[in-house]
């Protein structure tokens, strides 16, 4: 787990842990001017972590009212150093550990035991909608009214809609 103060990727520095999932962790991020955003950390270690580094790429370049922006994504090898666009170039093509000829970081296979990292950037919300729960939920009500919920669910709906369509369909 990474700690607050550190700074992962350059000019990113972390500011507060805010959750954790199944394949990795969300941090609040200063990033260059002072400009607030969320990190999402993945551990890719494996071939299915590839795929969701190949994934992630192919949605950073969307853009809808409904989608969070993407603004960088990093894929970290094993000691933390940020692997260039040269090196990325390869990983898509090859998969990570490919014996190449590229330079040290890629001619010997990764320990499988040591962890590596996809950083997602991200705009950061206004608040979650946990946390539109919980404001609600202090206020005596029972949960956040219908037609507010409605309205998130719609706004959902329009950005899940919009990836699905034709120009966004797997190559």
């Amino acid at each position: 787990m990474h700690r607050a103060g550190e700074e992962p990727v350059p000019g990113h520095r972390l500011v507060e842990f805010l959750g954790q999932g199944k394949f990795g962790e969300v941090w609040k991020a200063l990033g260059p001017g002072d400009v607030t955003k969320a990190l999402k950390f993945i551990d890719v270690t494996g071939q299915k972590g590839l795929k969701e580094f190949r994934g992630v790429r192919r949605v950073r370049d969307v853009r809808h009212a409904n989608l969070v922006l993407i603004t960088d994504i990093w894929l970290l090898d094993e000691a933390g150093n940020v692997l260039d666009e040269k090196a990325l170039v390869h990983l898509e093509r090859e998969g990570y550990g490919h014996r190449g000829d590229l330079d040290d970081t890629l001619t010997v296979a990764p320990d499988p035991a040591k962890r590596r990292e996809l950083v997602v950037a991200m705009e950061f919300g206004e608040r979650s909608l946990k946390q539109v729960l919980e404001h609600y939920k202090k206020m005596g009500q029972a949960g956040i009214p219908i037609r507010e919920l409605l309205d998130y669910m719609d706004g959902a709906a329009r950005g899940l809609d919009y990836l699905h369509k034709p120009q966004h369909a797997p190559i």
